[in-house]
């Protein structure tokens, strides 16, 4: 399982983002994202917004601020939930991930 790090801004990327029909990279979404417990309860104030990486076809990036990954706990799962609206389509994508605290230097 990957790490969420507690106290500390965490980049999320989204990357080549396609129309799954026409195969076209959607450089046009709208692209939000939240922290969620293992239950699916939101992480209080934890919605960020990605935004498309200029002339990138298709990479999206936010960030999950540390006033949001300082209520984490160390050990427990939360999923990072980004939703993706692009011509009237909508998708949400979840990833699993432990909080932990960032190691070494």
């Amino acid at each position: 399982m990957s790490a969420i790090y507690i106290d500390s801004d965490n980049v999320v990327t989204l990357s080549k983002l396609r129309d799954g029909i026409t195969g076209t990279y959607a450089n046009s979404a709208t692209v939000t994202g939240r922290v969620l417990y293992a239950d699916g309860e939101a992480v209080a104030d934890s919605s960020f917004t990605l935004t498309y990486a200029s002339a990138s076809n298709g990479i999206y990036r936010g960030t999950i601020p540390d006033t949001v990954t300082e209520l984490l706990t160390l050990g427990a799962s939360y999923y990072v939930e980004v939703t993706v609206v692009s011509g009237g389509n909508q998708v949400v994508f979840r990833q699993l991930f432990e909080a932990g605290y960032v190691t070494g230097a």
